[in-house]
């Protein structure tokens, strides 16, 4: 083969490099204009597939009875500031002065079974007030955030009988429970005691585990969060560094919900200059083809 004809074919491959480039680039630039213009078509789609739906119907009734009866919780307890010596028991006693249940006779106590992770026995008498009430937790709870969070949940019972009955008439007790919790501001210590972990199996795969503890599921405790802190311009920031992954992932999912409730997609201002410019080249091109057009 002659030095001449290696070079042609070497121009050729060349060409067709920079041609494919080029027709690559061109193809790129055409497919992110036209995602920039769709923006708020692919954020709904997005929306839609990855951020799970919350029914949000009738928790909010729970709480909009709450807030129209009861005083909801003062501020948002982050954490209990307990010392590593404090037993289980201080620390129920500090959430029944954030619940306004300081003034109740409730002991704390133990069960071997794995279910259920907790329950309430009342010895009854005629004034509630003088009730002997016992919370038994499960020794199969294996953190002190999962003890809380169930210790909040059995409390929340006692919150709820203490309710004029008439105000709620038939309703899920269980939910409006979970509820109430997060009413009174203990919204980031409930989610904190919920888990996803990942595990790697013996196959070398992966598996998540999720923990949760209630009759709501994590998504709308995220939700109710989410609105607590809404209603006392408490922003994402001032929350995040109190949760943990997964209680932060269901407070985001809350916060998700409630402002695509409020104002739809948001497009970042960014977004809507490049959309601008677009718009410019797009209408700069049909002006052309439509002044070649008329000459014929």
């Amino acid at each position: 083969m002659s030095v001449k004809v290696r070079k042609a074919q070497q121009r050729k491959k060349g060409l067709k490099k920079i041609s494919r480039f080029f027709l690559m680039t061109c193809l790129a630039l055409i497919a992110a204009a036209w995602a920039i213009l769709h923006y708020v078509d692919i954020a709904k789609f997005i929306d839609r597939t990855f951020v799970p739906p919350v029914e949000t119907q009738e928790i909010d009734t729970f709480y909009d009875l709450l807030s129209d009866t009861q005083k909801p919780g003062k501020s948002l307890v982050a954490n209990l500031n307990l010392k590593e010596t404090d037993d289980l028991s201080v620390a129920m006693k500090k959430l029944q002065d954030a619940m306004g249940l300081d003034n109740y006779s409730i002991e704390l106590a133990y069960h071997n079974k794995e279910k259920p992770p907790g329950y309430i026995h009342i010895e009854e008498n005629s004034n509630m007030l003088r009730n002997k009430m016992t919370i038994y937790l499960s020794t199969h709870l294996k953190s002190r955030r999962e003890q809380i969070t169930v210790l909040i949940h059995e409390l929340g019972h006692i919150y709820v009988w203490t309710l004029p009955k008439y105000t709620f008439g038939a309703f899920d007790q269980e939910k409006l429970v979970d509820t109430s919790g997060m009413f009174l501001g203990l919204g980031v210590l409930t989610l904190n005691g919920m888990s996803d972990e990942f595990k790697q199996t013996p196959e070398g795969g992966y598996q998540t585990s999720q923990k949760t503890f209630g009759y709501l599921k994590p998504e709308e405790f995220g939700y109710l969060l989410a609105r607590f802190c809404r209603d006392r311009g408490i922003t994402e920031k001032e929350v995040k560094p109190h949760l943990n992954s997964a209680g932060w992932k269901y407070f985001k999912i809350g916060n998700a919900h409630f402002k695509k409730k409020a104002q739809g997609v948001h497009v970042p201002e960014l977004v809507q200059k490049a959309q601008s410019e677009i718009r410019k080249i797009l209408d700069f091109f049909h002006e052309k083809i439509a002044e070649i057009f008329a000459r014929f």
